[in-house]
């Protein structure tokens, strides 16, 4: 019998050998390109992020968020197990997880502006968290660019509202953040 590649509980892959040993190996290799436009400047300004925080450990650490480098939305569209191996996360500050969001708004190719567009509008909702660490100039421009995030989202909300499922994980999250929390 084969080796046989299984997913774990945390959705990362692992090859299961005829004898049941089981090694994690990280084989979630993402064409960025295929998503996003690698060629646009701000593409660049999306790696000096990951490069600036390469050395803090991919966990959730207080006062900063953990970060999917290759989108878990884009995982689910693709049919792909989702990638939480720890080469794919990475542990930025608020600011820098906002700006991440707003260059992948920008540099995603025309049939994705939406996907990225969604968490970005989300994100810009609760600007006040953020804004305030990042310069003026960018921040009125990315005051402009909400309404363009808004008008891509839109036809799309209704939709992931259907279909999503909160788990009670992700609602005791909700609580910790202050958020309101409706039952099912």
């Amino acid at each position: 019998m084969e080796p046989v590649w299984i997913e774990d509980f945390s959705g990362r892959m692992m090859l299961c050998s005829i004898l049941g040993v089981i090694w994690p190996i990280c084989i979630m290799e993402h064409d960025f390109s295929k998503v996003f436009d690698t060629d646009n400047p701000l593409w660049q300004e999306v790696l000096a992020i990951f490069e600036a925080n390469k050395d803090f450990p991919p966990k959730r650490i207080k006062g900063r968020a953990l970060h999917h480098k290759f989108p878990r939305s884009f995982s689910k569209l693709f049919n792909e197990p989702e990638d939480n191996d720890p080469d794919n996360l990475i542990s930025l500050t608020p600011a820098q997880h906002f700006m991440v969001h707003y260059y992948y708004f920008e540099v995603a190719r025309p049939d994705y502006v939406w996907k990225m567009a969604i968490p970005f509008r989300c994100m810009m909702k609760r600007r006040s968290l953020h804004l305030h660490e990042i310069s003026p100039e960018i921040a009125t421009k990315l005051s402009i660019e909400y309404e363009r995030a808004k008008e891509a989202a839109a036809p799309h909300m209704a939709e992931i509202g259907r279909n999503t499922v909160l788990t009670e994980e992700g609602r005791e999250r909700l609580r910790e953040n202050g958020r309101k929390v409706m039952t099912p």
